[in-house]
């Protein structure tokens, strides 16, 4: 084998050493080549980097759906002329509070009517009562009496309830999402004009094949991208069969979110560890060798390349952990050498 001028930069008994370590390689005689011709690619010089200290994991992405807790439906009481909202969308609102206003004129002259009924009967108990003790009046007169005030009363309270759905209210606490509703708009009865979600907790889905979901167990947490915020969710079910159309299983999580400052409308991204090992030794991917002997790299001593056989994980993302036979920081060639 010819070497280069810049081969050459290899220490002292390089040479040699290049000839012991083609036979320690498991290099056959089938395998050598001729010497190099003036046409060949020449080898670059030799490059050693420093052995890292890192925790490699394998990590599968997996896209997310996120949804309020709860999205609760906003629908009329009654039927009439909205005269105007009093919330608009995106604001937090807590339960009862007022949304939209309508037109109540007619529901409260029905109410101010059955009141006015309701003190008259009331009244007229009074006096019967005091007529009663005096004989004036029997047992009879006296229960008419209470009759009308029950009535009255019901009507008065029907009436109130009446002119209470005259104004829209939230349904829960939580963000209002949607109001459709406007000034001037004629609504029906149990129309749907709104929503307000509560967003305190939110559901997060995930749809993965069946042969990874077992990668997520109910009460584990998994790393949750938001944009540029992480969050770390709680597995609340995986569903056992998977969906007939696309086969895939759902996972369910919830994250907590006390602030309501997470929007479920970030594109979300989930991230899973299905393999990883503990912070040790590692290594680019360049520098590990399998051979007929074993797995080796060549570290560096003295400038010279010595071969040091190695226990080794599995590659991720172009680098292996060292698991047996390097310590961080010494180092390793990763090019400049024949294989």
């Amino acid at each position: 084998m010819m070497l280069t001028s810049r081969a050459k930069r290899i220490a002292p008994g390089a040479a040699a050493l290049v000839l012991f370590l083609m036979a320690f390689l498991g290099v056959r005689h089938e395998r050598q080549r001729p010497a190099p011709t003036a046409d060949q690619e020449i080898l670059p010089a030799p490059v050693s980097v420093e052995v890292g200290y890192d925790r490699l994991a394998r990590i599968k992405k997996y896209p997310a759906e996120i949804q309020p807790w709860i999205d609760a439906e906003i629908r009329c009481g009654v039927a009439g002329l909205v005269l105007g909202k009093l919330v608009e969308p995106g604001a937090l609102v807590k339960k009862g509070d007022p949304l939209i206003r309508m037109d109540e004129t007619s529901a409260r002259n029905a109410a101010d009517s059955e009141l006015a009924r309701h003190s008259e009967a009331s009244g007229l108990l009074v006096e019967t009562e005091r007529l009663q003790k005096t004989g004036t009046v029997g047992p009879t007169a006296l229960e008419a009496s209470l009759a009308e005030v029950r009535g009255s009363r019901g009507r008065l309270d029907r009436a109130r309830e009446l002119l209470a759905r005259h104004t829209v209210r939230a349904p829960i606490s939580g963000v209002l999402t949607i109001l459709s509703a406007k000034a001037g708009d004629t609504v029906e009865l149990n129309q749907l004009i709104g929503v307000v979600a509560d967003v305190e907790k939110l559901r997060v889905f995930i749809h993965v094949p069946k042969a990874e979901a077992g990668f997520f167990k109910p009460g584990e947490r998994f790393l949750l991208r938001m944009g540029r915020e992480t969050h770390r969710p709680e597995i609340l079910f995986v569903h056992p069969a998977a969906d007939p159309r696309t086969g895939l299983i759902k996972i369910e999580a919830v994250l907590n979110n006390p602030n309501r400052d997470i929007s479920a409308k970030t594109p979300s991204t989930v991230e899973i560890e299905t393999e990883a090992f503990p912070a040790g030794p590692v290594v680019p991917a360049q520098a590990v060798r399998f051979t007929e002997n074993g797995t080796i790299v060549l570290r560096e001593e003295k400038g010279n390349p010595v071969p040091i056989p190695v226990r080794v994980g599995s590659e991720i993302d172009g680098w292996y952990p060292v698991l047996e036979g390097l310590q961080a920081g010494e180092r390793v060639f990763i090019e400049g050498l024949p294989l």
